[in-house]
């Protein structure tokens, strides 16, 4: 009805200021469609792999779960999955950004379990340095999300401290107290503000490592 009525109005008068913006609105809007359209083209393999492990792996993970050795054909099937899934995590992360700057409200891929899963899996067995690589690279790409409050940064922080207190039996206090969690948002902020690079954000995170590790022998 709206848009019959603006015919009939456009009919009458277009040189209307009204009509004018309602047409300048919807080849805008039509702009924003067909671009993207294009980019969801692009990414279309990359979308359609990412859909098939995010509706897959669940079932999987609650078998690899239960299991009580890492050296398991099941675990290491699950894994490679996973890994197969992250090893793509970095063209949906441009999807994201290139949805981003042209539409911010449409939607984008937040949830990425394979990140979530192999972290879990990798924390269960105290395989912390790899749990935290994942998990920082998970930060890298934008995908915060899995479920939690802190996100993959707060996991970050619990991952380094257990990695910390684990390896090199670290009092848990040491961590606490260096406000740990505030550390690694305040470099996620600025690496997200672009005032630091991504190898910058990295470094920085093997350095607060490496100083904890020197503080607690002090």
């Amino acid at each position: 009805m709206f848009f019959k009525t603006i015919d009939m109005l456009s009919s009458v008068n277009k040189n209307s200021p009204v009509i004018k913006e309602w047409e300048e609105e919807k080849k805008k809007q039509q702009e924003i469609a067909n671009t993207i359209s294009s980019i969801e083209k692009k990414y279309k393999q990359y979308l359609d792999k990412h859909l098939h492990y995010e509706q897959t792996l669940p079932s999987l993970y609650q078998v690899a779960n239960n299991l009580k050795e890492f050296d398991n054909r099941s675990i290491k099937n699950f894994i490679e999955n996973c890994l197969d899934d992250i090893s793509i995590a970095d063209k949906i992360s441009d999807y994201n950004n290139e949805i981003r700057q042209v539409d911010d409200k449409y939607p984008i891929v937040i949830s990425y379990k394979s990140f979530y899963y192999t972290c879990l899996l990798y924390d269960k067995f105290k395989m912390y340095d790899d749990a935290i690589k994942i998990c920082k690279y998970a930060v890298d790409m934008g995908f915060n999300w899995d479920g939690t409050v802190g996100g993959m940064m707060g996991r970050l922080s619990r991952l380094i401290k257990k990695r910390l207190t684990y390896t090199k039996k670290i009092d848990t206090s040491i961590v606490d107290k260096n406000n740990l969690y505030l550390k690694l948002t305040n470099l996620k902020n600025k690496f997200n503000k672009k005032i630091i690079s991504q190898k910058e954000f990295n470094e920085q995170i093997d350095y607060l490592i490496n100083k904890y590790e020197q503080d607690s022998k002090n």
